[in-house]
């Protein structure tokens, strides 16, 4: 996205430095990685970055940027559980299963 004007491009970037550290410590402190801590948190900032409205305005930009990154990262925790679940389905489908027979099925009985 280009500014409409340089002002808003020093905005931008104050509120980046001012809230992009604890931003993405909070998001470490969830996930317990940098990397996807990183990725999230320059996501949210990207998205943000098209909403000057939202980022401009010092009574909500706080909140709706810790709310719109928590919310991102719960997604991404829901998404990874799915592809877990649907990874060990597909591995399960795949492993020959093993039958158990018992001793019972095995012998033939006679019906006197």
């Amino acid at each position: 996205m280009l500014f409409k004007r340089k002002e808003h491009l020093r905005d931008f970037e104050k509120f980046f430095l001012e809230y992009y550290p604890r931003a993405k410590a909070f998001a470490r402190k969830i996930l317990m990685s940098d990397e996807d801590a990183e990725d999230i948190t320059q996501d949210i900032f990207l998205k943000l970055m098209d909403k000057p409205d939202i980022w401009r305005d010092k009574q909500k930009r706080e909140r709706y940027l810790f709310v719109m990154l928590r919310n991102h990262i719960f997604n991404l925790i829901k998404r990874r559980k799915v592809e877990r679940r649907y990874q060990g389905a597909s591995m399960r489908a795949t492993t020959p299963r093993r039958t158990w027979r018992s001793k019972r099925s095995s012998t033939k009985r006679s019906w006197n």
